[in-house]
């Protein structure tokens, strides 16, 4: 079992790892601001700031650029920007996409958009390379300019309808097919990409969070948020379940990243490694 021994207090909002396996640090979004972590020396950067509440964020394969959801709570919509890793301030961002939801983790295979959303328990699917063919100008937050943007707005597709509370995701690394976990039912689902099928992986889990691949071949990372906070490894191909690290009561992890030997855990006031 892994020991947690360093921490840095942050209010989190969400997080993605960037550079993947070798990581190059660690993304979140906090406040207004879009922040990297050195994870090496601890030490923290603003990429960018300006956002009305930004929170999901993921690097896009190349780790050049951010995909940064920005949420608007009371009209209930979200816009995704993309923006650059070397300067990721909302007023240089791209404004790709403005639709109704609250997507939470965001998954990306080749150069499609996996989201879950929370409100509707949609889960969707949007062609990056068309978006950013198209673009969407990002226009005031005023209610005409927002109707006026709303002819714009993309479509994304809906692969399945009838999640519960969606908060995790995660695509196979094949492709076809993607886990998603539930945090109030307290399981993880899989949907087939090609028939939409949906089968439960697994049951009983306190408040499952964001899906990461871990370091041994297919195996997933699943934080549980309920009662004293965990990290578990799990291989669907088995079934195998260990559990990496227990915490606290106090901590409440929503992410994990295993990076070489050592674990990275992130719940919405601090980051453990």
């Amino acid at each position: 079992m892994s020991k947690l021994i360093r921490e840095f207090d942050a209010g989190v909002q969400g997080a993605a790892l960037l550079g993947g396996k070798s990581s190059e640090g660690l993304l979140f979004t906090s406040g207004h601001k879009v922040l990297l972590q050195d994870l090496a020396e601890g030490t923290i950067r603003t990429l960018g700031d300006g956002y009305d509440l930004p929170s999901s964020i993921i690097a896009t394969p190349d780790g050049q650029s951010l995909l940064v959801v920005d949420l608007d709570p009371a009209e209930g919509h979200f816009v995704l920007y993309a923006a650059s890793l070397s300067d990721a301030h909302r007023r240089h961002a791209r404004a790709l996409l403005r639709a109704r939801g609250r997507p939470t983790q965001l998954a990306v295979h080749g150069t499609t958009l996996f989201y879950a959303d929370r409100s509707t328990g949609r889960l969707s699917a949007v062609d990056l390379a068309a978006l950013r063919e198209r673009g969407l100008a990002d226009t005031p937050r005023s209610s005409k300019a927002r109707e006026k943007s709303e002819a714009l707005a993309g479509h994304p597709r809906t692969l399945f309808e009838g999640l519960v509370s969606p908060v995790g995701l995660l695509v196979a690394p094949d492709g076809r097919r993607v886990y998603v976990s539930e945090s109030k039912p307290g399981r993880i689902v899989s949907i087939g990409l090609d028939d939409g099928s949906r089968t439960v992986e697994r049951l009983g889990l306190a408040e499952p969070q964001y899906l990461t691949l871990g370091t041994r071949k297919h195996a997933v990372l699943v934080p549980l948020y309920r009662g004293a906070g965990s990290v578990q490894s799990w291989e669907p191909a088995t079934d195998k379940v260990e559990t990496l690290v227990e915490m606290s009561q106090a901590d409440r992890p929503f992410a994990a990243w295993e990076i070489g030997r050592n674990l990275v855990a992130v719940d919405r006031h601090r980051i453990h490694w």
